[in-house]
């Protein structure tokens, strides 16, 4: 098993003030050491809303009404499991949400929720207290922190 320091020389712990966050990439690197035999995946809950927006134009028969329904996700929840080759099971939920994502992310609520959920699992299955960088609430994937 990869010690904290460790984790820090290969890249896979990322300071952020005075707190370090564990990346994913590590998490998912000391789970095939520890032996995960695979991760599963389920939608628990999936709020919509609904928004029409009515469009006019003009034909040569007259004015033409067209209703436009946008579907927009609000918040999806996601259990996540690890199983281990002993047998072991860890499962954990996550969400994401227009309020905890930033604007730019707001068309992957899904994988954002995912991630998260089996962040959560892989760090109860490998034994890392540190929350995952990805949990956080103003993750960006194109943001290069500082180590």
């Amino acid at each position: 098993m990869l010690s904290i320091n460790e984790l820090i020389q290969a890249g896979h712990v990322i300071q952020l003030g005075n707190n370090n966050y564990v990346k994913y990439s590590g998490l998912v690197a000391i789970a095939h050491m520890k032996g995960i035999k695979g991760i599963k995946t389920e939608i628990l809950i999936q709020d919509v809303k609904a928004e029409d927006r009515i469009t006019e134009e003009e034909s040569e028969e007259g004015p033409v009404k067209t209703i436009i329904k946008t579907i927009k996700p609000c918040r999806v929840m996601i259990r996540a499991t690890v199983y281990g080759h002993d047998g072991e099971e860890f499962t954990s939920i996550a969400t994401a949400t227009q309020y905890n994502l930033k604007k730019n992310m707001l068309p992957y609520l899904y994988e954002m929720a995912e991630t998260r959920a089996k962040a959560r699992a892989l760090r109860d299955f490998v034994g890392i207290g540190l929350t995952a960088w990805e949990e956080l609430p103003d993750y960006e994937p194109e943001a290069r922190p500082k180590k």
